[in-house]
Parts: C-alpha cells; structure tokens; sequence
C-alpha cells in the first residue's frame, strides 16, 4: 500500500479544497441516510445525535483533505475515528451499524465525485481512475481501525460493567443494609442511587446462543428493551440471577405506584410480542434503596413464576395481581384455613370444578350452568351443597373472597381443578400445603 496520496490537477484539487471546507451536503445526505436506514442511530438521544453528525463531518472534511493534500491518512486521523468507534460503544450503536455509517459516508463521498465530474470529461477520467481507487484502497484501513477501537472498546467496558453490576447485585441481596456499597455500585454505573425503580424478571429463550455470544446478546436484547419502554439503554441496569434477567427500570418522577404499574404492564405486554428471543415477564412495584432493589426484584420474580405455573402460561403478570396472594403464603395460619376449605370441597369431586366456573364466569348461573353442561337446578343443589360443607353463604361478600383467594392460590400452584378425588384426602391436603408454601417453579 502507497505511502502517498492520488496525484491530482489544480483545477480538482481546487474543487475538493472548496468540499473539504464545507462538505454540509455531503454530511447531511450521510446523515440522512443513516437515520433513516438505521435503528441504533434512530433511538439515539439527541446530544448522541449531534456527536453522530460532527463524526461524519470530521471523517468527510479529512478524506477530501487527504486527497487535497496528496497524503494517507495520519495516525492522528485515524485516532479521531477510533475515538469516535469507542463513543459509540458507550451510546449503545452495535459494530455493524458503525460500519454501516462508514460504508454510508463512502457512498455519499463518491455520489460527490459524480456530480463534480458530470459534464466534464477529464474532471470524471480523473475522479474515477486516479481518486476513486484510493478511496477504495484506503477504506479498509480506516473500518478496521475504527472495528478494532469499537470491539478493544466494547471488551474493557464489558469487563467493567459486569464487575460494577456484580458489585451491585452482591449490595442488594447479600448486603441490603449497606446503603453505602450499593451507592458507590449504582453511581459507578451512571445510576442515581435514590431514584425510584420498578423491578422486571424476565425468562428468556436463549437456547441455541453460545456462552461466548450470551453477554453480546443480552446486550442486545436490553437495547431493544430500552426501547419498548421508552427508557434510555444507560438508565436500565440488569443482571443474571438464578437463570432469570432482572432489569431495574427508572420510575417517572411524580408518578404513583398504581399509575407506574399500569404504565409498566401497558409497555410489557407490548414488549413482548416483539422481543427477540421470545420472553416471560414479571413486574414488581416501584420501591428504591437497597432494599426497596431487592424487595421490586423479588416481587417481579414471584409474578414471572406465577404467570408460568398457569396453564395456559401468561406472558406477563404484574405483582399488583398476586399480592393478596403471596400475603397469604406467608402467613402460616391463614394458610391452614383456606387449605382445609379446598379439603372439603374435595370430598365431592364435582364441587371444585364447579366452584371455579362459577368464579370464572362471575358468579352468573345460568352462563355457569350452560358452561358445565348441567341444569339451572342441578347447579343450584351443587351450590347449596357447598354452602353446608362449608357454612358460609356464597352471597357473603367475606366468604366469597375466602374461597376466591383459596381457589387462586390453588390455581397459581399449579395444581389445577381435576374431577379425581384422591384416594386419601390427607394425602391432598399435604400436597396442597406444600405446592402453596414451597417456592413455585417454572
């Protein structure tokens, strides 16, 4: 490779030294074009934007200097294009869409060379036989130098970054009382430490991707996360926990627990009909601190697994919807009466059955009756039925909510309504108490 630039005319040379000086058109139809082109670019913030555009800029204005000036590019030219490549890394722009802003500044650098040669043939024969091929032999020195920066780049921040989280991580669920540890974590990461945060656990498919790409990809998917919920990419903060992603998501300020949590379900359920690869969320509410981290992460976990154990499964599910239940679960002898609620019923095996449609259908009888395939009547002794076993009226605000919680719980367990008694009723009371008490698993 030559260690000297194209020789060119005065009278080119006069014509790119006016480019060099104000090459906007040229800039603005590469930026353009990568806005347009390119996701990465497009959700960039605004003064990322600007950095975008003045890196074009500097690259245009160099290269048509370089052949002004009859010389390669210097190392402190290429430096300024490395630097550049290492920003991006930081603005969450992946390598192929850097090299895609290099390949589109190239193309517009040559449509420049078209236009200054239309109509003038000897202006042309030397664009395109003396100019274009050092261009084209120059190029893959400067995409390899800002390829190497980004990827050097990418590899220390990674580092970095997985260090700071894994620091966080430890300050929340080892250490919750430490305020100061967690402090210096979340500030390392550009977090504000006392800001309000709504916790997300997240089940990923990521079957099939490699240990080496795992990071790579996470990276990814939290991007276009970042994107779904309106967020910048710098603002989440995530981490592997027992084989679950947990994504800590900035709360607008002012808002309301209620309103952050419809917010958050709104944008979820949304989010994952697109995401890649497929996902399972859970929500936590909006708490903050060590502790506050820790608590919205468990609660969020809680309702991924309780949205996976029901068949069919529910891609998302708010802790909003579970938390009377998982009161209850903790709660040892609350526990224990509704337990021996769903016993007696199990003494009949066609009163469970009808007792959760009766719920699902919204206490209307004769939408019930026509569900279960039965007669007004026979529904009604039914009813009556349970009533005496259990003596409670099902008109009773209070009785309802009983057996309502007891049949979610049982739900949420997994265990499902069946028409088969056991053979031994102390047998199902027993895997009742442990499918409610034990830690639910998808």
């Amino acid at each position: 490779m030559s260690d000297r630039g194209p020789q060119i005319s005065t009278r080119l040379r006069e014509k790119l030294l006016l480019l060099a000086r104000d090459p906007s058109f040229v800039v603005d139809r590469t930026y353009s074009a990568l806005m347009d082109l390119d996701d990465d670019y497009a959700a960039l913030a605004p003064t990322a934007r600007r950095d975008v555009l003045d890196s074009i800029r500097t690259f245009i204005s160099m290269w048509f200097l370089c052949i002004v000036e009859g010389r390669p590019p210097a190392p402190d030219d290429l430096e300024l294009l490395a630097e550049a490549g290492r920003r991006r890394v930081h603005q969450g722009v992946g390598l192929n869409s850097l090299l895609r802003a290099f390949r589109a500044g190239s193309k517009e650098i040559l449509n420049a060379y078209v236009e200054l040669g239309r109509g003038d043939d000897a202006l042309r024969d030397e664009l395109f036989f003396v100019v274009t091929p050092f261009l084209l032999e120059r190029s893959d020195e400067m995409a390899q130098a800002i390829a190497q920066a980004y990827l050097d780049e990418q590899f220390q921040g990674a580092r970095w970054r997985d260090a700071m989280r894994y620091e966080l991580c430890s300050a929340i669920f080892s250490a919750s009382d430490d305020f100061e540890s967690f402090r210096k974590a979340a500030e390392a990461l550009g977090v504000d430490p006392s800001g309000l945060r709504v916790g997300l656990a997240m089940h990923v498919n990521v079957s099939g991707i490699s240990p080496s790409s795992l990071e790579r990809e996470l990276d990814r998917f939290t991007l276009s996360l970042a994107r779904h919920l309106k967020v910048p990419y710098t603002e989440l903060v995530r981490v592997m926990r027992h084989e679950r992603l947990l994504v800590w998501v900035p709360c607008t300020r002012g808002d309301s627990v209620i309103t952050t949590d419809r917010r958050m379900f709104k944008l979820m359920s949304a989010a994952v009909q697109t995401l890649r690869p497929a996902c399972s969320a859970g929500i936590g509410l909006m708490n903050q601190g060590p502790n506050g981290w820790a608590a919205t992460a468990r609660e969020a976990i809680n309702a991924l697994e309780s949205g996976l154990a029901i068949h069919p499964p529910v891609r998302v599910r708010s802790f909003s919807q579970i938390a009377v239940n998982e009161s209850v679960r903790y709660a040892d002898t609350t526990l224990r009466y509704l337990d021996s609620l769903i016993e007696r019923l199990t003494r009949e095996p066609d009163l469970l059955p009808t007792l959760e449609t009766f719920f699902r259908l919204s206490q209307r009888r004769k939408a019930t009756a026509a569900a279960l395939g039965i007669h007004i009547n026979t529904l009604s002794y039914r009813l009556e039925r349970i009533e005496t076993l259990l003596g409670a009226k099902l008109t009773d605000f209070e009785s309802l909510i009983n057996l309502y919680i007891a049949m979610n719980l049982r739900r949420g367990s997994g265990g499902g309504i069946t028409n088969e008694e056991p053979a031994e009723r102390g047998a199902e009371h027993e895997s009742l108490r442990v499918a409610w008490t034990s830690p639910r698993r998808a």
